[in-house]
């Protein structure tokens, strides 16, 4: 494993910005021989099962659609060669837990971005996937509660990243999603994009999009593999025991109102 630099430029503004504001940034993580297309064939082939995703997409502009299936006896370049074809995208969730090459990889930007943002602390656990997905792809309006970074490894995407603020996330959003762990069930506009910050990533750039955003992406008509990381802290763990503590108030509330009980009240993240 190479002890290069996984941050290729980073300035002060970087550091300033960090975890705050959606940043994009220089990396080399896509020079890794992690990420050629015979070591992902093999890590595909190779894959469990209960960690990857099979997901079939509307064609862009059309009526929404999302069908998961299996890769079956597939071998791993087939696979690849499905995907560049079709509106498809894999997802392989855990990878650091299935292969510990990208594990350390992720384990260094941490390290790097300890050394560089006062008072950030290296997670003790973090999640990665790999995704790799089809020219015309797209990841569908949605919000994630933790952390997030797209590492772009090949291909180009555009990823646009919405105000955390009503119309386009509201507690209530959050709240179920912290329930029901369903991410994708946002109401969405099309006039929203006229409101987003639009990130457009290549090899070596990297989308830092912060927490609790809703965001969307559009593989940019070529096929695409990124890297997907996410992380939860102290801070982060909170809001979410709050947003689940909400949802449940809200359920209890509308059954103690058929009942013609009093309403539960709610809490916020300072108790």
């Amino acid at each position: 494993m190479t002890t290069s630099k996984i941050f290729s430029h980073w300035d002060e503004t970087h550091s300033q910005l960090w975890n705050h504001q959606p940043i994009r940034l220089e990396h080399e993580m896509h020079t890794s021989p992690a990420f050629s297309m015979d070591d992902l064939a093999r890590l595909i082939e190779g894959y469990p099962r209960q960690h990857y995703s099979i997901v079939q997409t509307g064609a862009r502009g059309s009526s929404r659609v999302w069908r998961e299936g299996d890769l079956g006896n597939l071998g791993g370049r087939e696979v690849i060669d499905a995907i560049s074809r079709g509106e498809l995208w894999l997802n392989l969730r855990e990878v650091g837990l299935v292969d510990s090459r990208y594990r350390e990889l992720v384990d260094r930007m941490f390290e790097e971005v300890a050394a560089k943002v006062p008072g950030f602390e290296v997670p003790e656990f973090h999640q990665a996937g790999i995704l790799i997905s089809s020219p015309r792809a797209e990841v569908y309006y949605h919000a994630d509660l933790p952390w997030q970074a797209l590492v772009q490894i090949s291909g180009r995407k555009r990823v646009y990243v919405y105000p955390n603020t009503a119309p386009f996330i509201t507690s209530r959003h959050l709240e179920d999603i912290t329930l029901f762990n369903v991410e994708v069930d946002l109401p969405y506009q099309d006039w929203y994009d006229n409101h987003a910050k639009v990130l457009e990533i290549g090899p070596g750039l990297d989308a830092e999009l912060a927490a609790q955003r809703a965001t969307s992406g559009r593989d940019l008509d070529t096929f695409s593999v990124s890297m997907t990381i996410s992380y939860t802290d102290d801070e982060i763990r909170r809001s979410e025991v709050v947003n689940f503590a909400n949802a449940c108030c809200a359920i209890a509330s509308a059954i103690s109102r058929r009942a013609g009980i009093c309403a539960v009240p709610r809490t916020s993240p300072n108790g």
